[in-house]
């Protein structure tokens, strides 16, 4: 916006530049999107019984005694774009399943 701002100094009338910080200050009211935003899987995690439900559920309720898993679990609550950094992980996928009612394990 500074360049778009500053050009316009130099030059009132040119269109380009009017455009180019339209665009900018309009990019710059959005919310900042996450990679994966888009994932069909985001919003479960954000579900109040997530922690009830892997708790009772026998193939997840270990994961729960893991420092690394739990934590790996918060960072997906807070920022649900960073999902696609933990399905390399096989207990992310097992939880996913679990959360979705489907048995993970079938599928492959």
């Amino acid at each position: 916006m500074k360049a778009y701002s500053k050009g316009l100094e130099y030059e009132l009338n040119n269109k380009s530049l009017k455009s180019g910080l339209s665009d900018a200050q309009t990019a710059k009211a959005k919310p900042r999107s996450y990679p994966g935003a888009a994932s069909p899987f985001g919003d479960i995690f954000s579900r109040p019984d997530v922690w009830v439900k892997l708790s009772q559920d026998p193939t997840t309720r270990g994961f729960l005694q893991q420092a690394d898993f739990v934590q790996m679990l918060q960072d997906v609550q807070k920022n649900p774009g960073h999902l696609n950094l933990y399905l390399q992980d096989q207990r992310m996928m097992q939880v996913l399943g679990a959360l979705l009612s489907i048995n993970i394990s079938a599928m492959f």
